[in-house]
């Protein structure tokens, strides 16, 4: 069973792993490029806001989910590695291109989200919360470029057949 106190310590390293993605794209100007590092940056900061977010929550005592989100964490981390590794200046400059294309895309679909963009989805039947969480998920985790941009417009298609608002007709 894990502590509050253990939690804490647990989200604090996680922010410490999502600082060291905003050192990168910072710092390692010669080994990516700049709209690399920019989606890069935009990404370490996302995470380490939810890392922070999740130390709050544990020092008031809220484990909801908690151990869910460190596993996500894990899994997030390793695609991220796996984007490093692959994104390099020495990898072909489409590679590059696209890597930075999907991580800013990304970062955008992500600012829209946590401004409530998706919240109707809230409203509607589990198993299209689910699907939709599901979707997140493999979003968070993309280790691909092509795939995350399937996982967008995955999204997308799928917030607007949920939506509440029907679609205007001309």
């Amino acid at each position: 069973m894990i502590t509050p106190e253990m939690a804490v310590r647990e989200a604090a390293y996680w922010s410490g792993c999502w600082d060291a993605l905003h050192w990168a794209s910072t710092t390692l100007h010669p080994l990516y490029g700049g709209p690399f590092r920019a989606g890069l940056g935009g990404w370490g900061d996302r995470l380490h806001i939810q890392a922070a977010q999740l130390g709050e929550r544990a020092q008031r005592g809220d484990l909801t989910a908690f151990q869910q989100q460190i596993e996500q964490f894990k899994r997030i981390q390793f695609a991220n590695s796996e984007w490093l590794s692959n994104s390099t200046s020495n990898a072909p400059l489409e590679v590059q291109n696209a890597s930075a294309e999907f991580l800013l895309n990304r970062n955008q679909f992500f600012k829209r989200y946590d401004a409530g963009a998706f919240d109707h989805l809230a409203q509607a039947p589990q198993a299209d919360r689910d699907r939709f969480n599901n979707l997140i998920d493999a979003l968070e985790t993309c280790t691909h470029p092509k795939a995350g941009v399937q996982y967008l417009s995955q999204l997308e298609t799928f917030a607007r057949k949920i939506s509440p608002t029907p679609s205007r007709r001309f």
